[in-house]
């Protein structure tokens, strides 16, 4: 396996774990927990998302931004989506998707 690619898959795994146990904490109510499952699971889905991206393109900016905007306009679009089936719209989970998202963005920045 190259070099390149082992950084890769251990940047994924590093954000990965860094993104579970900030979902995994039990915050004082369930506001704060959803809102640190917003932040967790962008950022998994960003870093699983540049790993495939990169594989696919191998220029690093154009996955990174990429990911970002489609990982964002998932968040957005399943906000919008929230008001239908029931639930609230939050300005908040919007800035925990972008937030998440941008950890993994620096992680891999910084790792590359």
């Amino acid at each position: 396996m190259s070099n390149r690619w082992i950084k890769i898959l251990f940047s994924t795994i590093c954000v990965g774990i860094l993104s579970v146990s900030f979902s995994e904490l039990r915050a004082q109510s369930t506001v704060q927990e959803d809102k640190a499952m917003h932040f967790g699971i962008a950022a998994g889905v960003h870093s699983g998302c540049y790993a495939m991206a990169n594989a696919i393109t191998k220029m690093k900016w154009v996955s990174t931004l990429g990911c970002w905007v489609a990982v964002n306009a998932a968040g957005v679009m399943k906000e919008l989506g929230d008001k239908t089936e029931g639930g609230t719209r939050e300005l908040g989970d919007v800035y925990a998707n972008m937030a998440g998202s941008g950890l993994s963005m620096a992680v891999i920045s910084l790792a590359f």
